[in-house]
């Protein structure tokens, strides 16, 4: 049977759950609608068919399942698959079964390849000034708001704050393998997926070496000696906005360059990384 095609970046969206004042759930999911038009792509108008019916629990509560046909013409059968729906209600339930039994066909599947269960963020960070150094107010480190958490009158959390994937890759066998999350309300970036043994792609080692062990000239970076190569995306990006000397700036440029997570931190935060990387002699 024919294989649905994985989800394009912008038909993911993103859901932003507090679980306190300090901690949100950032959740990948795709709209109905999408995934009809998929199912429709892939098997034809006409060719899948979905019906929805209620089952009783041991404990005598009911919940909503959704099954999806799919007519195999290679052996001239339909095919089903269901799942149960989660919700408050049954309109919420009978959405969620739909997708759940759609992702048994197959659609969406990849947005349950990150390997933690959950994207859980902190809502703050600890403040920096513009030479890296820790913001203290009477000897307390102070924070940044990275996300908004607010309480209704009833005292339940939400999140006012719109959310975008700024990067998002898929591996040989679909499983997303690169991931960047930017808060737009904020302009932050809050998250970033590298999966481990991840090696940045060079385009002469030599070339890339002699940059990788420049040091900074300011910050605390400067006081500790570390290398550009140990600087994370966002260290770099501060680096790069406060440093004169060219030489550090076409370091970070050329180290920017060979990672995508990185390049587009900096291109979302205004720099024009290809245009800076062909003006550098390398």
């Amino acid at each position: 049977m024919k294989i649905p095609r994985t989800l394009k970046e912008n038909e993911i969206h993103i859901k932003a759950i507090p679980q306190s004042l300090k901690k949100v759930e950032l959740m990948l999911y795709t709209d109905r609608i999408t995934i009809m038009n998929i199912m429709d792509e892939t098997y034809g108008v006409g060719k899948w068919q979905t019906s929805h019916k209620t089952r009783t629990k041991g404990d005598g509560s009911t919940e909503m399942f959704c099954e999806v046909k799919v007519f195999n013409e290679e052996i001239g059968q339909w095919l089903s698959r269901d799942d149960a729906g989660l919700g408050m209600n049954d309109k919420t339930q009978s959405t969620d079964a739909f997708k759940r039994a759609c992702v048994l066909w197959g659609v969406g599947t990849e947005l349950y390849s990150l390997p933690e269960e959950k994207i859980i963020i902190d809502a703050y960070r600890p403040a920096v000034d513009s030479y890296g150094k820790p913001i203290e107010l009477n000897g307390i480190q102070q924070n940044e708001t990275i996300v908004n958490v607010e309480q209704d009158e009833n005292g339940n959390y939400f999140c006012p704050d719109v959310f975008k994937i700024t990067q998002y890759h898929l591996d040989d066998k679909y499983m997303i393998d690169g991931l960047a999350i930017k808060n737009l309300s904020s302009g932050k970036m809050v998250y970033t997926f590298i999966p481990e043994g991840f090696e940045k792609p060079r385009k002469r080692a030599v070339d890339i070496t002699r940059y990788e062990c420049i040091i900074p000239d300011i910050g605390k970076y400067a006081r500790s000696k570390t290398p550009l190569k140990n600087l994370s995306c966002e260290e770099l990006l501060w680096l790069f906005d406060h440093t004169k000397q060219a030489q550090i700036k076409n370091g970070i440029v050329v180290l920017v360059h060979n990672n995508p997570v990185a390049k587009e931190l900096f291109i979302s935060s205004g720099i024009n990384v290809d245009e800076a990387y062909k003006n550098i002699n390398i």
